[in-house]
């Protein structure tokens, strides 16, 4: 094997040059720079309902937490609805706390 003959200011770039690089991995893996920001309200796909149509969603915080999920309902979905068929009513109270 033959040894490098290296001056110093050849191994002070090459020293830099491997730092430079350890330091860019070291950042490129931090969890803070590759979180994706996933706050924002995700719909459902939209069903016919009466007159209208109605679809469910879910809100997310920035960590993809879900904080609310609903229906939508268009205004025209309460509209012609049938009915005669079986069906479930759902009745909201708000009460204090004792």
């Amino acid at each position: 094997m033959s040894s490098l003959n290296l001056s110093q200011n050849a191994r002070r770039g090459i020293a830099a040059a491997l730092l430079t690089a350890a330091a860019l991995v070291a950042v490129a893996c931090t969890d803070d720079a590759t979180q994706p920001n996933l706050a924002g309200t995700r719909y459902g796909v939209s069903q016919a309902l009466g007159a209208g149509t109605a679809r469910t969603y879910v809100t997310l915080d920035a960590a993809g937490n879900p904080t609310s999920v609903g229906v939508a309902l268009s205004e025209a979905a309460l509209t012609n609805l049938p009915m005669t068929l079986p069906h479930f009513d759902f009745h909201f109270y708000n009460v204090s706390a004792a």
